[in-house]
């Protein structure tokens, strides 16, 4: 099973949505804190820290390599730059 960020929500057999427990996520799909859509109170996380969450993973995903993580991203490379100074990322060490 996969968390997706998209328009449907996926939702577990007991009616919660997925996401809403770390043990939803397959450890070898993502780094769960990566992808923690929910704070430890239940209530959906800012927008900025998943982003920031979802830049960190791609940039780990794809070794660092910002050209090929900002395309899979699908947004350009100055912006993935532009982003990655903003969130004060260090991608040569993610």
């Amino acid at each position: 099973m996969r968390v997706t960020l998209g328009s449907r929500a996926q939702y577990t057999g007991a009616g919660q949505p997925m996401g809403a427990n770390p043990q939803h996520i397959p450890t070898e799909e993502c780094d769960m804190e990566s992808l923690q859509l929910y704070t430890t109170g239940g209530h959906i996380r800012r927008l900025h820290e998943i982003e920031k969450d979802i830049l960190r993973l791609a940039m780990r995903h794809y070794g660092g390599e910002k050209s090929q993580a900002a395309q899979r991203l699908g947004i350009g490379r100055s912006t993935l730059y532009r982003k990655l100074v903003d969130f004060r990322i260090d991608w040569e060490n993610t």
